[in-house]
């Protein structure tokens, strides 16, 4: 029998619980794109910089919600790996 654990229970440590981002080392704007990415929304480069200028868009028809710029190697790194 599965058993619920109440909301202050501690988080699991192997970082299950924090949608797949555990690197303490990434940056904000990396955690940031890498959420909106597993949430199923489209990430388009409009100009590679420096700094690097993106577009978040919705997944149904790509409408633009927030406009994000970065100098950040790690997140320059991820969107070229792309």
């Amino acid at each position: 029998m599965a058993t619920d654990h109440p909301k202050n229970d501690p988080a699991p440590a192997d970082g299950a619980h924090d949608g797949g981002v555990s690197d303490p080392t990434q940056s904000d704007d990396l955690v940031a794109v890498v959420r909106w990415e597993e949430s199923g929304g489209e990430v388009e480069v409009l100009d590679w910089g420096p700094p690097v200028v993106l577009s978040l868009c919705t997944c149904d028809g790509g409408q633009e919600m927030q406009r994000l710029v970065s100098s950040d190697a790690d997140l320059v790194a991820h969107l070229a790996d792309q």
